[in-house]
């Protein structure tokens, strides 16, 4: 009885969880492994697919790659503890990206125009979409006809002078969403203007109309780019 007593008292002072002899955490009462090693290194960090590409060939001959987003992807390596495979992220990668953009909000044409530049790529699409906002600052009055589907902005100058325009609702664009070594996804965006108040400007929004398939897009084309420069790598999207 006393025995028991202290083989009891003995079990409740162990603690969770020990350390063995090869450095693995194991459960005290079942000795099952709880995880990777206590010493496990902080995987490298790098912000672009070419230094990440780099420093793979340089440490394995056959890397394997695991996709996490349209921004994010890391180096893999798989470990054996106790039978049980463990993976480990030896390098991660996350891209630099530019503030998001206020999606859906309506902003002043040259607020609106600012926080665009940093976000899209300025190609025809974009200067065209600028060209419109910008068209609509310069104005005593200006009057928005909807229809549902497309808009008509027509804009009084001090001499008298009538400028109409039409805008097409839907502009393609591509948005820096992705790492800037491979070519940034084009997204349908529906862009909008609503009247402001007396003796101010119209408002100006974007919405995205894409279902966000530019992340599929993103995703193929991180793992296509790490193909190409590196064919023996494995990726996992």
């Amino acid at each position: 009885m006393i025995k028991e007593a202290i083989n009891r008292i003995l079990e409740l002072q162990r603690p969770e969880v020990f350390t063995d002899a090869n450095e693995m955490q194991r459960y005290t009462g079942t000795n099952k492994l709880v995880g990777l090693p206590t010493q496990a290194h902080a995987p490298v960090v790098c912000s672009s697919l070419e230094s990440l590409c780099k420093f793979a060939l340089e440490t394995k001959p056959e890397p394997f790659f695991e996709i996490t987003g349209p921004a994010s992807v890391s180096l893999i390596e798989i470990n054996t503890y106790d039978g049980q495979e463990e993976k480990e992220s030896i390098c991660s990668c996350k891209a630099i990206l530019p503030e998001n953009f206020p999606f859906g909000q309506f902003l002043e044409p040259d607020k609106f125009t600012i926080k665009a530049c940093d976000f899209f790529e300025r190609n025809d699409n974009f200067k065209s979409m600028i060209a419109t906002v910008s068209s609509i600052t310069d104005f005593n009055q200006t009057d928005v006809e909807d229809d549902g589907l497309s808009q008509t902005a027509t804009t009084k100058t001090g001499v008298g002078r009538k400028d109409r325009k039409t805008i097409d609702p839907f502009i393609a664009l591509r948005s820096y969403r992705t790492f800037r070594e491979i070519e940034q996804p084009e997204v349908s965006y529906l862009l909008r203007i609503q009247k402001g108040q007396q003796g101010s400007a119209p408002l100006v929004a974007l919405f995205e109309a894409s279902g966000y398939h530019w992340k599929i897009q993103a995703i193929d084309g991180i793992a296509k780019y790490i193909a190409e420069k590196i064919p023996t790598a494995l990726v996992m999207k």
